[in-house]
């Protein structure tokens, strides 16, 4: 039975991957796997009844049998990392050895395995070259909360050194108030449970200023027993978003107010309230009244496009679609026919019909008209249709313009964007982004087709909302 036990043991020690071998405690080889005998270049008859010295240099021999004597005489394992020339190149291997006693417990020999971590260790330097140049600041914190690891662009972003920051606590470089909001997402997370893996939190500089970071914290344990923390320094996005909000409530009270002044007085020495006006003087004040109008609109599209895009909006309140259309194309008829435009409609939907958002429509009715109708060259046309597809409102605007290059239709509905033949004429860029949010908002689909010179083609696709349902919403 222990001749079987050896042969079976010996077969797979000889099918393992790595180089195992058996030396007595002279450094003789008693057994070696084909693996080993792969690893030291030679056949395994070659190998076997020889001492180490036959084998190896005369340095890395007498390393071996160092390492020989005293895994046999203390018992107690060895292990170690070593590199080694082979050829032109260098290998890294783990080197473990441990003792070999007989049957009455006396050391007998030794029984070492290699181990080929080569493409381990580049893996793991490459990590380590990546993880220090990484363009975020990398933060490692263990379970106290402690940092442990980070990279190069964490000292920049907090204006510390790396031998300042290991092993401080997260809550020295974090306002006081923040503290103990940070600790809850922590300790949440070390429980299993569920907390915020992205948040935007205050941090203290080294400078002693105070700055604003965007953190993501990873969702698994990390090396160094907690998380994994990537921060990025947003202080100048909040600083500018703090200008944004000004400069909105600049807009709103202190522009708004005295342009209103100016659009009534204007309005009531067009009207004669203060005595007849004569040409010259009416065609100055007509000036100054359309000037405003056109401050006036620019104004109300920003705030308008603003308010989209922070998803400050109006409570959507649902109504008949055929009132709106009808209401707008009679607002942008007059405008049309100074253009000499032709300005077309036709509504074939149920007079019951109700779009979700009553007041988003008409904003999206009104830009595509202005649109079309600033677009479109004198003498031509733009026509409006509303139809019902089942549960489905569809609205088209087209118009016989100077159409949309190809080249600009990717970027449309972005913000500030104008097609390259927009030429002079007045606008913001900010219509067609308004277009866009709103069909989003509302839960519908907006098409484009256009051709230049040969004019441009809307279409718009709302749900039919029935009276006392609810309206839907962008995120469905």
């Amino acid at each position: 039975m222990s001749d079987l036990r050896r042969t079976v043991g010996a077969k797979l020690l000889d099918l393992m991957p790595e180089p195992v071998f058996a030396l007595d405690p002279s450094g003789v080889f008693l057994f070696v796997n084909r693996a080993a005998a792969r690893y030291l270049g030679r056949p395994v008859g070659q190998i076997v009844g020889r001492n180490v010295r036959e084998i190896f240099p005369p340095e890395q021999a007498e390393r071996q049998l160092e390492v020989i004597r005293e895994v046999v005489a203390t018992g107690e394992p060895f292990v170690e990392e070593r590199v080694t020339p082979i050829g032109e190149e260098k290998f890294v291997f783990h080197y473990a050895v441990h003792r070999i006693e007989g049957e009455g417990g006396e050391p007998v020999g030794v029984l070492g395995m290699v181990r080929d971590v080569t493409a381990l260790v580049a893996l793991e330097r490459c990590y380590a070259e990546l993880y220090e140049r990484a363009t975020d600041a990398l933060f490692g914190v263990d379970q106290e909360g402690r940092i442990r690891v980070l990279n190069r662009q964490a000292e920049l972003m907090s204006g510390y050194t790396r031998e300042r920051l290991e092993s401080l606590h997260f809550s020295r470089v974090v306002p006081r108030d923040e503290v103990d909001r940070l600790w809850q997402f922590f300790q949440a997370r070390l429980a299993g449970k569920e907390a915020p893996t992205e948040y935007e939190v205050r941090y203290v500089h080294a400078s002693g200023e105070e700055r604003w970071a965007e953190v993501h914290i990873s969702r698994e344990a990390s090396s160094v027993g907690a998380f994994q923390a990537s921060v990025r320094d947003i202080t100048e996005r909040k600083r500018l978003e703090a200008l944004r909000q000004e400069f909105l409530h600049i807009i709103g009270h202190d522009v708004k107010a005295p342009l209103t002044v100016i659009q009534g007085f204007a309005s009531a020495l067009c009207s004669g309230l203060y005595g007849d006006l004569d040409r010259e003087q009416s065609q100055c004040v007509e000036r100054i009244l359309e000037a405003s109008r056109r401050v006036r609109d620019l104004m109300e599209q920003f705030l308008l496009a603003e308010r989209l895009g922070d998803g400050e909006c109006w409570p959507p309140r649902p109504a008949p679609a055929r009132g709106v259309l009808e209401s707008a194309v009679a607002g942008m008829e007059a405008v049309a026919r100074e253009r000499s435009v032709g300005l077309t409609s036709s509504c074939t939907v149920d007079p019951g019909a109700q779009v979700g958002d009553v007041e988003g429509f008409k904003h999206l009715v009104d830009n595509l008209l202005s649109n079309a109708v600033k677009f479109t060259p004198p003498g031509g046309s733009v026509q409006v249709r509303l139809d019902q597809d089942a549960d489905t409102l569809v609205l088209q605007v087209e118009d016989t313009g100077r159409g949309i290059p190809p080249g600009d239709r990717e970027r449309i509905f972005e913000r500030f964007f104008r097609a390259s033949n927009a030429g002079g004429a007045p606008g913001s860029g900010l219509g067609l982004y308004i277009v866009k949010r709103l069909v989003e908002r509302m839960g519908g689909s907006l098409d484009l087709e256009s051709a230049p010179d040969r004019g441009t083609r809307f279409t718009v696709r709302l749900p039919v909302v029935r009276p006392g349902s609810e309206p839907p919403s962008e995120s469905e």
